[in-house]
């Protein structure tokens, strides 16, 4: 596999700086989409702190794609979550 097709400091920043932006703080965001290469459809909610270190935040996507979902630690709704395909 080529290491420069996989970028996930760029979705990183992407994430971070959408989170961070003064549409996302004014409740305007409603979802965040994000589709990779082969087709997976992942949802992130507005509010999820994304972490601010990419290998925090590249855990965090492992997670996701080992459990389907990132739960809230003290809350009980999804962060994070794959959404099944195809999306109409």
């Amino acid at each position: 596999m080529n290491p420069y097709n996989y970028r996930p400091d760029i979705i990183h920043e992407v994430l971070c700086r959408i989170t961070d932006s003064l549409l996302c703080k004014s409740g305007r965001i409603q979802a965040i989409y994000v589709k990779t290469n082969e087709g997976v459809l992942i949802t992130v909610e507005p509010n999820t702190h994304i972490p601010r270190t990419p290998q925090r935040f590249r855990n965090m996507m492992a997670e996701l794609l080992q459990k389907f979902s990132v739960k809230a630690a003290n809350k009980h709704g999804k962060l994070l979550r794959l959404v099944e395909n195809p999306v109409t």
